[in-house]
């Protein structure tokens, strides 16, 4: 939890929430970012700017996460999953994976 700590400290222009944790609530195995994709004058924001330095695995991205969805949510509000890739493995062949991702996605939106 600490390093999920250290990420929202990092990433001022990111809502991030947990959704998944494991079983002792030591680890995050799945959160939400939103962000707002329109800035001030026509320009990307700053929140854009940060989820795409999350999205490379080259520079900002969490150690042992992936993304498993990414969209545009509601009037430039946007919205992107990462798991572990642990929780990944363990539940991609399953359905619950899916099961997973439609229900977070569903919670966001009726936030």
């Amino acid at each position: 939890m600490t390093k999920f700590k250290q990420l929202q400290n990092k990433y001022k222009n990111l809502l991030m929430e947990t959704v998944q944790s494991s079983e002792d609530g030591r680890k995050v195995d799945a959160f939400t970012i939103r962000y707002h994709k329109n800035g001030v004058g026509g320009r990307i924001s700053e929140g854009l700017f940060e989820a795409n330095a999350m999205w490379d695995e080259r520079k900002s991205r969490p150690k042992g996460y992936i993304i498993i969805h990414g969209s545009e949510i509601k009037n430039g509000e946007c919205l992107s999953i990462m798991v572990t890739e642990e929780f990944y493995i363990s539940n991609a062949k399953n359905g619950v994976l899916d099961a997973k991702r439609d229900e977070w996605i569903e919670k966001v939106k009726a936030s």
